[in-house]
């Protein structure tokens, strides 16, 4: 759902970004590691996310779900 989230989010902001399953589905598994091994509640994703893309620095850069676990910390602290 995350992965979803984070794709409707992007499409909002550039209604011609690329969707499709396999996409989702590499993002989903990125999330899920941000849940697991890094252990950030799904929550604080969602807020994440939705912050990133309101951001004009941030939702030129988080456009996948490796990225928004790779710079989660550097935003996080911005935010």
């Amino acid at each position: 759902m995350l992965a979803k989230f984070l794709e409707r989010c992007i499409a909002e902001n550039n209604p011609k970004f690329p969707q499709n399953e396999r996409q989702r589905q590499r993002w989903a598994k990125d999330i899920d590691l941000m849940l697991r091994i890094d252990r950030i509640d799904a929550d604080d994703i969602a807020a994440a996310i939705e912050w990133s893309q309101n951001d004009n620095f941030w939702r030129s850069n988080i456009l996948s779900g490796k990225k928004l676990r790779e710079k989660y910390q550097k935003y996080t602290i911005r935010r």
